[in-house]
């Protein structure tokens, strides 16, 4: 008995915008003493994301004219376009946001008519406070142009520290970071005197009985240092062998991330820093720079095929693909193709294994089934028996969950093959989606579907359909 794959696919889209950039917006003419602010989408994730870095929870203000606080508003109200309206009594001097600032505003005593800029600016927190639960972000609007409408990005108080180990036979056992401030500046126009005489501490990451291996993963959330240079120090294991891998970490900035990747095969192992600014992705990297990335301009994709700013990952959608990616390389490198995915091959454009100056890598995959996971393909650049870079191809599942007895094959059949009954399978949709179950004319109907609510279904066979 044959079960034909009707349901209709659909895909959709998240839209994040940078939280770096700041513009303003024409002024309306009758909008009085009402300051309309629009924030960028980065503070705007849905509250039930669990991703608390890109989150507003809460959000205050407060208008400062020359040099002192006129005007405080505390769980100012945003919709969903980002939108927040504030009634000024003028729109004079400067307006500051603080995001989910509640840990901070606990401590202090913010007073109208009494508060003055520097104190407001010269406030400190410390990590735990930035970064527990939602992140503290901060923005800031000057009012002097007379309009009444503007754009404000809100950024992070935080450095984020990341740890990348991404190739395997390879285990990280422990890191220390060393003379790192756990209190700063919650302004990033406060004065860095008031963190003179700050305790420095020493961050151990020990991993235990589960050494970190074959992935990345955030470390720390820290506070803007005001010192040059923290010592990294990590230990790992590979082909048997202990080793100790030593860095620098720059002068941590606000809203920035910081990886420590460990890279090569065997005896030859590094670790590099790599900044990237928290939205954008854009990095440069201290020590070696990595060759084996994607060449985006002289790669050919397909519809729905992405790459991130690195160049270090592609994405590729659930629908049949097939397309070309160039991998910059150096002169005498070479490329390995590790793992595998159902309905995917990766093949090199030629046979040869140089890479000079680039590969060429063809990547075939077929229309993902419901009920199909995550799959991962790693092509590996090598250069004398070092590995100089990484490229992950992420090939995404189809959004229709499935589980139970039916197994689609690459046509989108399932061939039970035998009397089968009861409960066939589980289906649970993509938001917006309906799931209908449709019989040739001469065929019995031996089989129903039941809306069990949350976009899940049953599909019921034999004796259960009566």
């Amino acid at each position: 008995m044959n079960m034909k794959y009707i349901l209709t696919l659909a895909s959709a889209g998240l839209f994040l915008l940078s939280g770096c950039l700041q513009e303003d917006f024409q002024q309306s003419p009758d909008s009085g003493g009402i300051l309309t602010v629009n924030f960028s989408r980065t503070g705007m994730t849905n509250e039930t994301d669990t991703n608390t870095d890109e989150q507003i929870h809460t959000l205050n203000a407060y208008r400062f004219e020359n040099g002192i606080l006129k005007e405080s508003f505390k769980s100012l109200q945003v919709n969903d376009e980002g939108m927040c309206k504030l009634d000024l009594e003028q729109i004079k001097g400067n307006i500051y946001f603080l995001a989910n600032g509640e840990s901070v505003i606990s401590k202090v005593n913010l007073t109208d008519d009494v508060t003055t800029l520097d104190e407001f600016l010269n406030l400190t927190a410390t990590s735990e406070e930035m970064a527990s639960g939602y992140m503290l972000m901060n923005g800031m609007a000057d009012l002097s142009s007379g309009n009444t409408s503007f754009s404000v990005a809100l950024k992070r108080a935080v450095a984020r520290i990341d740890l990348e180990s991404s190739f395997q036979d390879a285990e990280v056992n422990r890191i220390v970071i060393k003379e790192v401030a756990l209190t700063g500046l919650v302004h990033e126009a406060g004065n860095q005197s008031v963190l003179a005489n700050l305790e420095k501490n020493e961050l151990t990451k020990d991993f235990g009985e589960h050494p970190f291996k074959n992935g990345k993963e955030s470390l720390y959330y820290l506070p803007e240092q005001t010192s040059n240079g923290h010592e990294v120090e990590i230990m790992m294991t590979a082909n048997g062998g202990w080793h100790r891998l030593r860095t620098t970490l720059p002068t941590l900035k606000r809203n920035t991330v910081y990886t420590l990747r460990v890279y090569g095969n065997g005896a030859n192992l590094n670790v590099e820093v790599l900044t990237d600014n928290w939205e954008s992705g854009d990095s440069s990297a201290s020590g070696l720079t990595l060759k084996g990335l994607v060449d985006k301009e002289n790669s050919q994709l397909s519809e729905g095929v992405t790459i991130n700013e690195r160049g270090d990952t592609v994405f590729i959608p659930c629908w049949e693909s097939n397309f070309q990616l160039t991998l910059a390389a150096e002169t005498g490198a070479e490329v390995s193709i590790f793992g595998e995915a159902e309905g995917v091959t990766v093949t090199p454009a030629t046979r040869s294994r140089g890479l000079s100056p680039v590969a060429q890598i063809n990547v075939a995959s077929r229309q993902k089934m419901p009920g199909s996971k995550h799959e991962y393909v790693y092509l590996d650049v090598h250069k004398d028996q070092v590995q100089t870079g990484r490229v992950v191809l992420v090939f995404t599942p189809n959004p229709i969950e499935l589980s139970g007895l039916i197994q689609f094959d690459e046509n989108g059949e399932c061939d039970f093959n035998r009397y089968v009954d009861g409960e066939l399978a589980r289906l649970i949709l993509p938001e917006g989606k309906t799931a209908t179950l449709r019989f040739g004319e001469e065929e019995a109907q031996w089989m129903k579907l039941t809306d069990e609510g949350n976009n899940t279904y049953r599909l019921l066979g034999g004796m259960e359909t009566q």
